[in-house]
């Protein structure tokens, strides 16, 4: 029996099913599709070399570029939810060697990470993201609440208001005043607002980890049309998700984990993307219980 989205779409006898059709079931032919222009540059803006972190991930190589869109998906327990807290000092990183534009990412908790320009969108945002007591205005400033502070250690509440106001309209964030406590929106909403508290960082890199999880469709509409508005202004983006689809209509390169590692690499408009082989090489090509 498979399900999808919250519902049952099909059962089968194992006899009468292989893995393509189950796959099908599996992606389903129902989403809408989003497909973006890539922005990708030639400049090279995060790198890792040979970063490992035993029990998790090893040999981990990557490079990003300017305005690229680079999506990382594996199995649970591939290692890709750690590499993603581990890069932002939400975990121990391990040891190899992490760039930014070139110089030393020494970073070992999340405060630092903003500060050398990298930036996280947790899977949990009720625990990692938000603040969801406090309103609308304090979750979209508080990691520049040192860019704000004036005279006497006040904030200066008017240029806080006229922050806050361009990334609810830019953002078509849904609230009826910036004071609303973030816990009362919706799903989607409370997803955009920490998108808001992220970009107000200017980021260098974007870790992303399941940014549509939980969210109807609407929202994943407004939340791809954020990630490209983010990558063509130059931000390099790396999006942890189970989401296939998503992924191939979104990213400029689809890498697959499997048991600590990257084992295989899709480009966007090449004829082997699909979400077939995608999720056959999470699987990792053949399953011996088939």
């Amino acid at each position: 029996t498979v399900l999808r989205d919250g519902r049952v779409v099909g059962t089968e006898n194992v006899k009468d099913i292989d893995i393509p059709k189950l796959i099908v079931m599996m992606v389903g032919e129902d989403v809408e599709e989003y497909s973006r222009e890539s922005t990708c540059t030639d400049e090279v803006v995060f790198v890792l070399e040979n970063l490992a972190r035993r029990g998790y991930y090893e040999d981990i190589n990557l490079e990003v570029k300017k305005g690229e869109v680079v999506g990382l998906t594996g199995l649970q327990g591939c290692g890709s939810e750690q590499l993603g807290k581990g890069l932002f000092g939400l975990e121990y990183r391990g040891v190899g060697e992490v760039k930014i534009h070139g110089e030393e990412f020494t970073a070992k908790q999340p405060i630092d990470s903003f500060n050398q320009g990298l930036a996280y969108l947790p899977q949990d945002r009720y625990r990692y993201g938000l603040v969801g007591v406090r309103p609308v205005k304090e979750n979209v400033t508080y990691p520049i609440l040192d860019r704000l502070i004036r005279l006497i250690n006040l904030v200066d509440r008017q240029e806080e208001k006229k922050i806050v106001d361009e990334y609810i309209e830019g953002l078509e964030i849904v609230t009826p005043h910036q004071d609303q406590p973030v816990r009362l929106l919706s799903g989607g909403n409370q997803q955009k607002v920490v998108f808001a508290k992220l970009a107000t960082t200017r980021p260098t890199l974007l870790i992303l980890h399941e940014p549509t999880q939980g969210v109807d469709v609407r929202a994943k509409m407004d939340i791809f049309r954020i990630i490209d508005e983010m990558a063509a202004q130059g931000v390099a983006i790396i999006i942890i998700s189970s989401e296939i689809r998503e992924l191939i209509g979104i990213c400029d390169r689809i890498l697959v984990m499997n048991n600590g590692r990257i084992t295989e690499e899709f480009k966007k408009g090449a004829k082997d993307t699909t979400p077939e082989n995608i999720l056959e090489a999470i699987e990792g090509g053949n399953n011996q219980y088939v």
